[in-house]
């Protein structure tokens, strides 16, 4: 990458990445981003003057506009930090920035899955309440929307059924959400009905999960990082409903993963604990041999 970066939004199109605000080495928050051409092996970046400086905030490539849509995460104002409460959409054509509407519960790592026309948004980690100790303590979203770009309309559908920092994304008409945080990680996997506006529970994972990057192969949704498992690379099969596991040569988490093709890209992101530096690298992981073994 052009610069090291964690805690940033990221998506990709057929043949380009995305990453967009976030912290680096410098800044706490930045509007800056970084186009990946998977094509000839080439980043380009830039700010984006009319974006406020972000971080936490979550993004989805719509490719009917080709634009990116960005919603959540915190921003600064003076002294203080707000949440971002405006959805956004950056234009990559002219890289001009349009505002669409305003979250009804904005928050920091917001879940976002899109599907066609219509983004979900869901959860997120939404302030902080300090007490006379000292102690402090985060509220959480269980919320779930739908913004339909193509009429500007906004719904609140059916809850989560526990509120969490999480992220998911949409399978054949159900959405699936992965783990979380809300004080401490989770292993549920739950799927939505978008047709019947109704959530299920599924067998949980083997073991709670935070702090990772999602992104989708087919019926495939691969999890990338943790918080305390830097190296772990999770598959989870939507038809089966099962999850393998492997291991790769990174240790990482508030990163960005996309594929491209027949191709994993994992890049950015922080060194788990007790280190903390930030990276600028990119992985490049090969599917074909993986998915050839979960079919087998």
């Amino acid at each position: 990458m052009l610069n090291e970066a964690y805690a940033f939004a990221f998506s990709e199109s057929d043949t380009d990445i995305f990453a967009l605000t976030g912290g680096d080495d410098f800044l706490n928050y930045t509007s800056f981003l970084q186009i990946y051409d998977t094509r000839f092996d080439f980043w380009m970046g830039m700010e984006i003057k009319d974006l406020p400086m972000m971080n936490y905030s979550s993004v989805a490539y719509m490719k009917n506009y080709n634009g990116l849509l960005l919603l959540g995460g915190t921003q600064p104002y003076g002294t203080a930090i707000v949440k971002n409460e405006k959805i956004r959409m950056l234009n990559l054509d002219d890289y001009s920035v349009s505002e669409l509407g305003v979250i009804p519960e904005a928050g920091r790592n917001v879940g976002l899955a899109a599907d066609g026309n219509k983004v979900y948004f869901f959860g997120g980690s939404t302030g902080m309440e300090t007490s006379r100790l000292g102690t402090r303590t985060m509220d959480y979203s269980k919320k779930l929307f739908v913004y339909d770009l193509a009429v500007g309309h906004l719904e609140m559908l059916a809850d989560m059924p526990a509120a969490r920092e999480t992220n998911g994304g949409i399978v054949d008409g159900k959405l699936y959400v992965f783990g979380g945080y809300n004080g401490t990680m989770h292993s549920d996997v739950w799927q939505y009905d978008i047709e019947k506006d109704s959530w299920k529970t599924l067998a949980p994972l083997e073991k709670p999960i935070g702090a990772y990057a999602l992104t989708q192969y087919k019926h495939y949704f691969i999890l990338v990082g943790d918080y305390l498992n830097g190296n772990q690379i999770l598959v989870y099969d939507t038809q089966k409903e099962t999850a393998e596991y492997f291991k790769a040569n990174f240790d990482v988490r508030q990163m960005g993963a996309s594929i491209v093709g027949e191709q994993l890209f994992v890049y950015g992101g922080r060194v788990t604990p007790p280190h903390h530096y930030i990276k600028s690298e990119v992985y490049r992981i090969s599917l074909t041999e993986i998915i050839k073994s979960l079919e087998q």
